[in-house]
């Protein structure tokens, strides 16, 4: 079911022309990231399928602990496994439709929140409640 925060600003916005979807791979984010492609293809629209790669935490308890790998790889493998995410996101976009991709990096609000401001995205869908900067921002779908 899709549930719009602000519905009536989709409706009457007459020119999309930038769409952001927030992407992870998860099950629902399949289907926000359906719903972006028929907004892209209806408005010929950019489309642009973001993925964030948190920093990686590290949590010790007390005593002495050695760790597998370092921050460094954790973050490369994370990357990575969004870059693989991504691919398969991309693969189902329809050639017409003009396509970025983004990693950010951080947490996954703020990075979408920042990406969003920045990138003047006329609509922003996430699979997820978005923060209330998203939000204000820019007017966002949120899909379940």
């Amino acid at each position: 079911m899709l549930e719009a925060l602000d519905r009536a600003t989709l409706e009457g916005t007459r020119g999309i022309h930038r769409i952001l979807v927030a992407f992870d791979g998860c099950e629902q984010d399949w289907s926000a990231l359906d719903r972006a492609i028929k907004l892209a293809v209806e408005h010929s629209a950019l489309l642009t399928i973001a993925a964030v790669v948190p920093d990686p935490r590290l949590y010790t308890s007390f005593g002495m602990m050695v760790l597998p790998c370092s921050p460094e790889t954790l973050r490369r493998d994370a990357e990575r496994e969004m870059q693989r995410l991504l691919a398969a996101a991309r693969d189902e976009v329809p050639a017409n439709v003009s396509l970025t991709t983004r990693i950010v990096h951080g947490r996954p609000r703020r990075a979408l929140a920042a990406l969003a401001d920045e990138g003047g995205y006329d609509v922003v869908i996430t699979a997820r409640r978005p923060c209330r900067r998203l939000r204000r921002s820019a007017v966002c779908e949120v899909i379940r």
